[in-house]
């Protein structure tokens, strides 16, 4: 992938080689997202939490029923984001 931060790499090579795809690449993803990776499974959380990430990868949820029940980690810096479907906790 090119023009994607290196952190934001790691993720998506992880997903990757757990079995997820990607569903769509948004570019741009709206006037504050240069790029957005969107993946077609929930995002293995667990797994990307043991990555080493600087503190410039920011985890974000969206829990606004108008949009997509997503969530994802951006770069602050590079403002791209990779996005899952939101997994919301079962009753």
């Amino acid at each position: 992938m090119k023009t994607i931060s290196e952190e934001l790499k790691q993720i998506i090579e992880l997903e990757l080689k757990l079995g997820n795809l990607i569903e769509r690449i948004d570019e741009p993803a709206g006037s504050q997202c240069p790029k957005a990776i969107i993946f077609k499974n929930k995002l293995h959380l667990d797994k990307i939490r043991r990555l080493k990430l600087s503190a410039d990868i920011k985890f974000w949820e969206n829990h606004d029923a108008h949009y997509p029940l997503e969530c994802g980690f951006n770069s602050t810096s590079t403002k791209e984001t990779i996005v899952g479907p939101l997994t919301l906790p079962t009753a």
